[in-house]
């Protein structure tokens, strides 16, 4: 693998008009590449843990590249949906 995607999300919630994100109810809750990527990034290797492999070798391309987009974004949302209960519940102060 020669080219890769590196990606974090990060689900904040503010209260309205609580202020910058700075303050105590402020909630972020991160999302880092994980085991179930379809791409194949796997979690604790070093730089590659918040990665998504583009295929393709050292001749990558556009194609190679949606294709590790569609896998970091499946990853993704798979996370959200696994942890939705957690991100609704910053705006009760729970999470």
């Amino acid at each position: 693998m020669s080219f890769f995607i590196r990606y974090q999300v990060d689900v904040g919630f503010l209260p309205d008009g609580a202020g910058g994100m700075g303050v105590p109810t402020a909630q972020v809750l991160t999302f880092f590449a994980s085991p179930s990527n379809p791409g194949g990034a796997t979690l604790g290797n070093g730089g590659m843990a918040n990665a998504s492999p583009v295929p393709g070798g050292n001749g990558a391309n556009q194609a190679n590249f949606n294709t590790a987009v569609n896998n970091m974004l499946t990853d993704i949302e798979a996370q959200i949906a696994a942890n939705l209960a957690r991100i609704q519940a910053f705006a009760t102060g729970g999470g």
